[in-house]
């Protein structure tokens, strides 16, 4: 989808093609004739959708991961996962340099993976900081998450040493693997601006690889 950036996701039955707008919409697309079959506005950044063996369609927008009704577009969840980050993270002043509340919030920062008993994520928590007029988030910790798919709530979290930027494989007998791009960690480290930030919003280097 023009401006996007996205990849387009299929639906099981091969008769839709999902993907995003650059205005912060998705599209519902008959993969035959190329029609439009809905559009629906979902909010700004986003993720590469995902379709489960349903028919659902999972997409990530700003700070939430939705769930869509592949047929209609309805909504069937919508969850927001700062409380992991308010969780694990310690509040910090908001009277430091660049630091815009100081309350810990989180951003999906993979492409959602669903199997047929949970979805799977990776959550990356940090901080809310204002830097040259723009609005970023300050990577502190990632987390390989497990979501309910019927309710989006999470089921558990486990630290990862990298923040992610790819996609949740699973194996054969169930055993995941994660590759750890480690583009917001390198930028939360080496940014010229870091120096300025209070060391409870530095992470520690980044290290990439697969896990």
């Amino acid at each position: 989808a023009p401006g996007s950036g996205t990849s387009p996701a299929i639906s099981p039955d091969g008769r839709r093609v999902y993907a995003f707008g650059g205005a912060g919409e998705i599209f519902a697309i008959d993969a035959e004739t190329g029609a439009v079959v809905f559009t629906r506005p979902v909010g700004g950044a986003q993720a590469s959708p995902t379709v489960d063996a349903e028919g659902h369609v999972y997409v990530v927008a700003e700070a939430l991961l939705r769930k869509l009704e592949g047929a209609t577009g309805d909504e069937l969840w919508a969850r927001s996962y700062d409380e992991l980050a308010r969780d694990e993270l310690p509040k910090v002043s908001r009277f430091w340099p660049l630091v815009k509340t100081g309350v810990p919030v989180s951003r999906i920062d993979s492409v959602i993976t669903a199997t047929p008993n949970a979805v799977w994520a990776v959550v990356l928590c940090g901080y809310e900081i204002g830097v040259f007029g723009r609005d970023l988030v300050q990577a502190r910790q990632a987390f390989l998450v497990s979501i309910d798919p019927a309710t989006g709530d999470l089921r558990f979290a486990t630290r990862i040493p990298d923040s992610s930027e790819g996609v949740v494989s699973v194996g054969r007998e169930g055993e995941l693997y994660l590759d750890l791009l480690a583009i917001q960690a390198s930028v939360a480290v080496e940014a010229r601006y870091a120096f300025l930030l209070p060391r409870a919003l530095r992470p520690p280097p980044p290290r990439g690889g697969i896990v």
